[in-house]
């Protein structure tokens, strides 16, 4: 018997992994290339896993002789079994799984394709948020949110088509919500999330309060803006997720024609951490069909897809990508592939939120850019204050779209997603509804169906991050270890 276990457990852990695999190569290949023939690709690895359960005789009898002889079992095989058998049973194909696997990829698709034709050239709105958040023109920005927004209309349908559909697809596996699949599948439970999104909003409310309304007269002096009430648009950000960088001018400046791939490996390289061998398979610069993720094809091969860009917001993101990349390795070290524990995206997130601050308050990412310069002109630039007001802003755009997606992913059918969003803008970004420039402009927010529910754990990552960065010496921490004692620091969460 226990030969005939230990054939059996060793056939099917090695297929499994194969097939589980290729099935993340073939994710990365159409997330970073969308096209027809990727997303062929990526469903017949989908399809590949389900023929395996559906028909291998071994993959069956190994379950069927675990649930009989359990004792027989080590805790190790048994741990490593519930794993393949909690991918599975979310794979197992059924129609409501093929209807929403269908409807998702090609919106997906079309999402990660879609250009817009601004000033006779075709571009993303990812590029007309960048062009939004550094104009100076009133009349300039209104023309690019315009543009930007264009694509809601052709996506807002087909977005609320994919959430009921994933909602109905999620019913079928018996769960009442996909909100409540959200928090099982992570070990979370509702009640800690909805506290800690009140924690969050009680924390900032006063501080983005006066931050606002600081904005609001000196955007409105600067752009001439005549008007009782401020609409949306003159934040520049057509969500409202960034401090404007036109009213800094040490962040305006400092990042443009600079190699922020570079500077961004480079602040790991001082920090002891060498990402040679993550940059080679990974997808850095911009170009069209791709979408930016982190993906762990076996817990060596970590990959990561960014849109690096010469500002601000570029850097933020790369640097943000780079330290869940580090957090993924260190989470994957010394272990085998089925050994290998499920990311706790709370810790992971604020992780990456520390390191990033970090980066940015030390003066190490001011340092690498300004190496581009004459030596006589390397400074070290603060723009720590600008830091703190763009987290500020960020923070509450997050607690926005967290509660929006909980509400349209809740037990309760929506009708009207668009009601939903801009109560929840006006509540966490104080922004009246009347001066909401796009009141469908959640249709834009791709991570609604990418990624969901990532705002969660932004929210829970600034909340963490808050809590643990009054803790942290920094200016007693060395910098070849840093990395290291932040990592277990968080861990101790």
């Amino acid at each position: 018997m226990n030969n005939r276990i230990k054939e059996l457990y060793g056939y099917v852990t090695l297929t499994f992994k194969n097939l589980l695999i290729n099935y993340q190569k073939e994710r990365w290949n159409f997330l970073t290339n969308s096209t027809i023939e990727n997303r062929k690709r990526l469903l017949n690895s989908v399809e590949e896993i389900q023929n395996f359960m559906d028909t291998d005789k071994d993959y069956k009898e190994i379950f069927y002789l675990l649930k009989k002889y359990q004792k027989n079992f080590s805790q190790q095989q048994k741990d490593t079994l519930l794993k393949i058998k909690k991918i599975c049973d979310i794979l197992q194909k059924t129609p409501q799984q093929e209807k929403h696997f269908d409807i998702f990829l090609s919106t997906a698709m079309d999402i990660i394709n879609d250009r817009i034709n601004f000033n006779n050239k075709d571009t993303t709105t990812s590029h007309l948020a960048d062009l939004a958040e550094h104009e100076t023109s009133l009349q300039e920005i209104i023309s690019i949110q315009k543009h930007f927004f264009q694509p809601t209309q052709k996506f807002k349908d087909r977005i609320e088509k994919v959430v009921l559909e994933r909602e109905e697809y999620i019913k079928s596996k018996n769960f009442k919500s996909y909100f409540e699949f959200f928090t099982k599948i992570n070990g979370l439970k509702e009640k800690d999330i909805f506290k800690d999104i009140e924690k969050l909003d009680d924390l900032t409310r006063e501080d983005f309060k006066k931050l606002k309304n600081q904005l609001e007269q000196e955007l409105a002096k600067k752009l001439k803006l005549h008007a009782k009430s401020y609409p949306s648009y003159i934040f520049g950000d057509p969500f409202f997720r960034t401090y404007p960088v036109h009213l800094d001018n040490n962040v305006n400046t400092m990042f443009k024609g600079k190699d922020i791939a570079y500077t961004g490996k480079k602040f790991f390289d001082i920090l002891g951490y060498d990402l040679s061998d993550v940059y080679e398979v990974s997808d850095l610069y911009i170009r069209p069909g791709k979408y930016p993720f982190i993906i762990d094809i076996d817990g060596n091969d970590i990959r990561f897809s960014v849109n690096t860009k010469s500002n601000f917001r570029g850097t933020y993101w790369l640097l943000r990508t780079l330290s869940k990349v580090v957090y993924i390795l260190e989470k994957s070290k010394n272990k085998t592939f089925f050994e290998r524990e499920n990311i706790d995206r709370r810790k992971m997130e604020t992780f990456g939120i520390i390191v990033t601050n970090f980066a940015f308050k030390s003066g190490l990412i001011s340092r690498i850019l300004s190496q581009y310069e004459d030596e006589e002109d390397q400074l070290s630039v603060d723009i720590s204050d600008y830091l703190e007001k763009n987290n500020l802003i960020l923070s509450r755009f997050f607690l926005s779209l967290s509660n929006f997606e909980i509400e349209i992913n809740g037990s309760e059918k929506v009708s009207n997603f668009s009601d939903i969003w801009v109560k929840n803008v006006q509540k966490y970004q104080l922004i009246e509804i009347k001066d909401i420039f796009n009141k469908d402009g959640w249709a834009l927010l791709d991570s609604i169906i990418m990624d969901p529910f990532s705002s969660i754990f932004e929210v829970e990552g600034f909340l963490l991050s808050k809590k643990l960065e009054k803790k942290i010496d920094f200016k007693n921490l060395k910098q070849k270890t840093f990395l290291k004692t932040i990592f277990e620091i968080v861990e101790k969460i």
